[in-house]
């Protein structure tokens, strides 16, 4: 069996932190773990044992302490208080965060279902979504601001986005494999340093103004498990749990879930109001945020060509029709007037 190379590491490598593990919690281990390809950040692996299956994490390596052990609280405060989610699993002194060999990992329980998966989600799973998005809102809302960061995509340096860009397109000419594929991802880059030196932009302080409250950070259809009659089973992957703006959130998934044309568009933002309200006023600022915080986002770009992250290459595409579709007035408009209808 060829075993994939997963982002933070291999199997090789992880199965004698994931023994470990087993063994730390009185586990036998009855086969040998199986990575779960979709990880693009962090390694995950279904470990099967005697008293049942179980995921056990490898973090990143830029992950602190603090921030997993901000996430465990968040997803544990959310479930106690009705919203479906996936708390890890804590030895017998409560702790649920283990450093082996310089990286942390954590263990959490092996949940039946299925995570939607992007390009095929149906109109009726995209209403489903906005559902349990307003949902998470709602019971977020009352989580208590101490502690929490703002999100990372709220705040941006135009030079530095520059520059971290023109590092990736010195990295890019100097690859000895100049195919049609590096090409088209070249193209991308020189679009969006054009965007950053051409365009209006506007900093971060212009939308300091917008409220902020407890947000998941990463809601999209990846991060939803549901069961075979499409019912909620857990929101996962609380990695990015911080402070937001709902209304950014909102823009976020549909975009990061490709639910931006009819009639999915609609239907998640039906599915939103139906069980939520966004402030009004907040609406247009938003979408205006969300335009320059995302053209000035280098992320996928940096981790792809700088830190050898191959995974995220699936995004190149994506990001760079995001660019090309909000650049346009008219469909910052668009987006702007739909979630008014829908969600105010």
């Amino acid at each position: 069996m060829v075993v994939p190379t997963l982002a933070g590491g291999d199997s090789e490598s992880h199965l004698p932190a994931i023994r470990w593990l087993a063994n730390h919690f009185g586990w036998e281990m009855t086969m040998p773990p199986r990575p779960l390809t979709q990880s693009v950040i962090n390694a995950n692996y279904r470990v099967d044992t005697t008293t049942g299956p179980v995921v056990m994490r490898a973090h990143k390596d830029s992950m602190p302490r603090e921030r997993i052990e901000l996430e465990h609280r968040g997803m544990r405060w959310a479930g106690e208080r009705g919203l479906p989610t996936n708390p890890p699993i804590a030895d017998r002194s409560g702790q649920t965060v283990f450093e082996i060999d310089g990286r942390l990992w954590a263990v959490f329980p092996w949940l039946e279902g299925r995570s939607l998966l992007r390009r095929t989600v149906t109109p009726d799973e995209a209403e489903l979504l906005g559902g349990w998005h307003a949902q998470s809102h709602a019971v977020l809302r009352e989580y208590p601001l101490e502690g929490l960061h703002r999100n990372s995509e709220l705040s941006w340096n135009t030079e530095r986005s520059l520059a971290d860009l023109k590092q990736v397109l010195a990295v890019v000419a100097g690859l000895d494999e100049q195919g049609p594929r590096v090409a088209q991802h070249r193209g991308w880059i020189e679009a969006q340093i054009a965007m950053l030196e051409n365009e209006e932009m506007t900093g971060p302080e212009a939308f300091a103004h917008l409220p902020v409250q407890a947000c998941h950070g990463d809601f999209h259809e990846r991060n939803v498990m549901v069961d075979g009659k499409n019912r909620l089973v857990a929101l996962i992957d609380w990695e990015r749990f911080c402070l937001s703006v709902p209304a950014v959130e909102v823009i976020r998934a549909v975009t990061f879930a490709l639910l931006w044309d009819p009639p999915h568009l609609e239907r998640y933002l039906r599915g939103y109001g139906a069980a939520g309200r966004l402030e009004g006023e907040t609406i247009r600022p938003s979408v205006e945020l969300w335009w320059q915080s995302s053209v000035h986002n280098t992320w996928a770009y940096r981790d792809g060509y700088i830190r050898g992250n191959k995974s995220v290459e699936q995004f190149f595409e994506d990001g760079a029709e995001m660019l090309r579709r909000y650049r346009d007035p008219a469909w910052r408009e668009h987006i702007a007037s739909m979630i008014e209808r829908w969600c105010c």
